[in-house]
């Protein structure tokens, strides 16, 4: 991809561009205001955790390679702060599969999660299992005493 960019941005530098945009990169810096929103905090989160639906951060970085300057871009909708029908819509436009796609991979994720954990709560067991076992061996060993 990078190759593509640079070798993109080459063209347009011969035939005269003195500047180019690969565009916006889509919830980066959105809880930069001093007292962000609940909707903008909402926003940072999707950033920062959920990029499996989308990949904001993934292209955030791609981009940032780069070095671009960056300049915020501002929708302006009414009301003020978008509803859920508008984050519904924003979500088809972003995954022409649909909301349903990201109603099913938060599922995937949550489940995926939840396995993990499950996993690793049996590995806690099966360590002390080990422990607990080891310590009544060297009881044992310890009550029979040394072996002459």
């Amino acid at each position: 991809m990078e190759l593509l960019f640079h070798d993109e941005m080459a063209v347009l530098k011969k035939e005269g561009a003195v500047e180019a945009s690969f565009g916006i990169a889509p919830l980066f810096n959105t809880e930069d205001e001093p007292h962000p929103a609940a909707f903008e905090k909402e926003e940072h989160y999707v950033f920062e955790n959920m990029n499996y639906i989308y990949g904001f951060k993934s292209l955030y970085e791609a981009k940032n390679k780069f070095n671009p300057t960056w300049k915020n871009v501002y929708i302006a909708c009414s009301p003020r702060h978008m509803s859920l029908l508008m984050d519904k819509d924003m979500c088809t436009v972003l995954n022409s599969a649909g909301f349903s796609d990201y109603v099913r991979a938060f599922a995937d994720m949550l489940a995926e999660e939840h396995k993990e954990k499950v996993e690793e709560r049996r590995s806690k067991k099966a360590v002390k299992r080990k422990d607990r076992s080891e310590e009544r061996i060297e009881m044992t060993n310890q009550k029979e005493g040394p072996e002459s």
